[in-house]
């Protein structure tokens, strides 16, 4: 999936949602929020996947590629709550590319979260629904930057991991990327991922930052990226998929 590069090209010289709302980022109250979460959005019907920091640092990834990116609260043992931006891979039904993300619920500590949302796309009407979401046990795994260093395929290009974690590639039908991935915590299966493309033309097609995660340490290394980013002038999803050899 390659949700950034492919909305600016078929998007290109369209007006992007624009950048809103934001989380205060409060500091975690109870217990941690961190993980990798996997589950369905009851409002939309599709499935769903988190990728939460131990800071409460969240990036939720639905069926469509659209992306809720902001913070995951907790307090007490077992209360969640979510305030994030929502992000539409080209628009959410009533028209609009952004919107407002927010679920309340409860939380057992790497085990399962269950919990309501609210989603208000810009222009909209609320919509409603349940989110039930269970622990995904690989992100226990430890991280390192020599476990994520190589060569990937990205679409029809490549990008290469140094054993710094710089980021290099090109991307034959646009241009060269450039970036940075960093270990956020070693203990944990995230990573933060930087990641500018520049057109071969000269001037930036995106620029977006999210987190990252391996899903198969020890056997064929995947790289899946979500995030979010700027292009002309605007805000869009990305997510990516990085393999060794072509993904499956």
């Amino acid at each position: 999936m390659r949700t950034l590069v492919c909305s600016v090209l078929l998007m290109a010289g369209a007006e992007l949602a624009s950048c809103g709302g934001g989380s205060s980022r409060p500091p975690i109250q109870g217990v941690s929020p961190g993980g990798i979460w996997h589950g369905t959005d009851s409002a939309s019907g599709l499935a769903i996947t988190g990728l939460v920091d131990e800071a409460g640092f969240g990036e939720f990834v639905r069926a469509d590629n659209a992306v809720f990116q902001g913070q995951v609260s907790t307090s007490g043992s077992d209360s969640i709550s979510v305030d994030a931006d929502g992000y539409a891979e080209f628009k959410f039904p009533n028209g609009s590319q952004h919107g407002i993300w927010m679920v309340t619920g409860t939380i057992q500590e790497r085990t399962s979260i269950s919990a309501t949302s609210k989603f208000t796309p810009d222009g909209g009407t609320t919509s409603q629904g349940s989110l039930q979401l269970t622990f995904d046990p690989l992100y226990n795994q430890p991280s390192s930057l020599a476990t994520v260093a190589g060569g990937y395929l990205v679409g029809a290009g490549f990008i290469s991991i140094g054993p710094d974690g710089s980021i290099s590639g090109h991307e034959p039908t646009i241009g060269d990327y450039s970036g940075q991935i960093s270990v956020i915590d070693p203990a944990y299966n995230l990573y933060r991922v930087q990641l500018t493309l520049t057109a071969s033309t000269g001037g930036v097609v995106f620029d977006a930052n999210g987190l990252a995660t391996m899903d198969k340490p020890g056997g064929t290394i995947r790289i899946m990226i979500v995030g979010v980013g700027t292009a002309y002038g605007g805000t869009a999803p990305w997510v990516d998929k990085w393999c060794p050899y072509a993904c499956p």
